[in-house]
């Protein structure tokens, strides 16, 4: 469930990121060693003789195909990281949002039950008010015929 293992991988994220969710946890990994501008003898891949101007003394070197192949997968493996990132950061944002509207559906049914109480209480008083107001005139009248 590719949800819940971004919610468990997110988890286990340290709390260090919770400033902003953008922030990634780890590091990128190193970029590729640069190509050496100079060295290549042929396409077999021999750099030049020892005691040339070759600074490896003369050992065996990758083909530039090789090297850009490595590139290549370094490369797809920082596309694959940022995108299991950005899975993450997506299903933290959902996480977030649900929350929020179940919060925003809790307040909103404690004011409906709050405004009910209240024209409850609003309806007792009056009540109340007329009892009294009707009880006072009751009792003035009968005081009065006496």
């Amino acid at each position: 469930d590719p949800p819940s293992r971004a919610r468990s991988m997110a988890d286990s994220r340290s709390a260090a990121s919770s400033s902003s969710w953008f922030a990634s946890s780890r590091p990128a990994p190193p970029p590729p060693a640069p190509l050496p501008q100079q060295g290549f003898a042929s396409a077999s891949g021999v750099r030049q003789a020892p005691g040339s101007n070759d600074p490896w003394g003369g050992l065996p070197m990758q083909s530039k195909d090789d090297v850009l192949l490595e590139e290549i997968h370094f490369l797809r493996q920082m596309l694959r990281d940022a995108n299991e990132e950005k899975s993450i950061q997506v299903a933290i944002v959902r996480d977030e949002v649900v929350e929020k509207q179940r919060v925003i559906e809790e307040l909103t049914r404690r004011g409906a039950d709050a405004e009910a109480s209240l024209w409850a209480a609003e309806k007792e008083l009056v009540q109340l008010r007329m009892e009294r107001g009707n009880g006072c005139g009751e009792a003035r009248g009968v005081t009065n015929m006496s």
